[in-house]
This record gives C-alpha cells, sequence and structure tokens, in this order.
C-alpha cells in the first residue's frame, strides 16, 4: 500500500496514491501519534540497559544451537501468560488501568494492539529448580542475556565490576539500584556513556 508524508506550510499532510490530494493530517491524529511513540518510548527506556537479576546457584541460561544466549525475560511462560490473561481480564470488564487513563487513545485498539500479543514461551525463562540466591547481570537491550559470571553476593559482583574496569561510584550505583542505561545522551557532549560506564555520567 502506497502511503507518503509531507510537511507542506509547516503541517503535516499526506496521501495513498503516488498522485493523489494531499490530506491534512488533523492535530488529534499527531496527538495521538506522540501519545503512542512517549508510552513506547518509555517501555523501552524502562527496560533497556543493564540489570542484576535473581538465579540460583550454578545457574546456566540457555543456548541455541549454535551456543549463544537465548535472548529471555526474567519471567517463567506460565507466569508471564496468567498476568497477560489477568490484563486482559481486566480490559473485557472495562477496570483495566489504562481504559482510565487514556480512554480516548485506547477505545481506538484491541487489547493485542494495546498491549502486545500474548508471551511467546521461547522468550521466557524456564522455572528454576531451586531458590534464586545468587546474581547475575544481563544485558536488557534484547529481552536479556548474561554478561557476567553469577554471583554469591553483591559485594563480589563489585568487586568483578571495578576489575573489569568500571569506577568505583558506577559500580556502586548499579549495585545499589540494580539498573544501569543502556547510555546516557547530553545535548552538550553527545553520548557520555555506555551501560553501567554511563552511571558516570549521572553524578
Amino acid at each position: 500500500m502506497y502511503y507518503e508524508e509531507q510537511i507542506i506550510g509547516g503541517r503535516l499532510y499526506y496521501r495513498s496514491t503516488p498522485t493523489g490530494e494531499w490530506i491534512l493530517i488533523s492535530y488529534a491524529k499527531l496527538l495521538d501519534r506522540l501519545i503512542e511513540t512517549e508510552n513506547r518510548l518509555q517501555e523501552k527506556e524502562t527496560k533497556m540497559g543493564r540489570e542484576i537479576r535473581r538465579v540460583p546457584s550454578g545457574w546456566e541460561h540457555p543456548r541455541d544451537e549454535q551456543g549463544a544466549y537465548k535472548p529471555m525475560l526474567d519471567q517463567t511462560f506460565n507466569d508471564a501468560i496468567e498476568e497477560w490473561m489477568e490484563e486482559y481480564r481486566l480490559w473485557k470488564e472495562g477496570k483495566h488501568p489504562g481504559q482510565s487513563e487514556h480512554p480516548d487513545i485506547v477505545e481506538k485498539y484491541t487489547y493485542w494492539e494495546y498491549a502486545g500479543k500474548p508471551p511467546d514461551p521461547d522468550y521466557q525463562r524456564p522455572a528454576f529448580d531451586q531458590e534464586p540466591t545468587h546474581y547475575q547481570i544481563y544485558q536488557t537491550v534484547s529481552e536479556g542475556t548474561p554478561t557476567s559470571p553469577v554471583f554469591a553476593s553483591l559485594d563480589d559482583m563489585k568487586r568483578w565490576l571495578i576489575a573489569e574496569g568500571f569506577s568505583e561510584y558506577a559500580a556502586t550505583s548499579f549495585v545499589e539500584s540494580g539498573w544501569a542505561p543502556s547510555m546516557v545522551f547530553s545535548p552538550d557532549s553527545g553520548v557520555s556513556g555506555i551501560g553501567i560506564h554511563s552511571l558516570d555520567a549521572l553524578r
């Protein structure tokens, strides 16, 4: 399907054929786009970066046939699908928080479009066979893969981070908060740090 947009006289227009008439995109539609984009960015901002996950002693993250780590979220499929179904039940009953927070937006979408498809078992971690008493660092730009050994304590993790070249400030901040962004960007200096190193730019 053909679709093209162009700014004309400071306003955004679109047309659905190469030689068709330009049609003005209303402010209401632009607001819908803005809200949807902000929601997606907030979701990515929350998820993307480095995080500390609780894992069992001796935990081995699953690998694919080529030996690479399989990206996985920190939740079993059973837990994830139960949560998704509960949210769907609230949606059908008109009691979902999103329906009251953005009534003009959500009424245009199905629950699938609003919340995303049901969880995929390929991207949910297997159930642990023992209590997750240890710690491991995961990158969460994808669903999640480990980037460190398994540690018995957060102090062990902090010492490892410093030995790997992270500043004591960044290592301490990361261990205390359990999360670091993918990067920190400043209009003046550009990208000020990647991953855990980015915490140095937040002093």
